[in-house]
């Protein structure tokens, strides 16, 4: 998360048991915007919709099949333009609005 909110690196993945505890702790890292993506669907929603640049994945929830599954269809998958971009920037101007950078 550090690397990708200090601009060294576009993306990043992590694991952990559930995904949310890691999901919770990547989006305080300024310029993170993490998921916990449970399939495929839910990985493609997060790149589309809020151009997610970290992808969380669940140990405990997810076997291999599944998380490969959920990587392939989050690294293929581009941000959608028009009121999705909007949206990207309404998050971004009020991370900086709410940490007073």
């Amino acid at each position: 998360a550090k690397l990708v909110g200090g601009g060294k690196a576009d993306r990043g993945i992590l694991i952990c048991k559930t995904g949310i505890g890691m999901a919770i702790i990547a989006n305080k890292v300024q310029g993170v915007r993490a998921a916990a993506c449970y399939d495929p669907e839910m990985a493609r929603s997060a790149r589309e919709h809020n151009d997610c640049n970290v992808c969380v994945l669940a140990a405990s929830y997810t076997d291999f099949k599944t998380s490969k599954a959920i990587l392939e269809a989050w690294l293929k998958t581009e941000p959608l333009a028009e009121r999705h971009a909007r949206r990207v920037k309404q998050i971004k101007e009020f991370e900086k609005k709410v940490r007073g950078k």
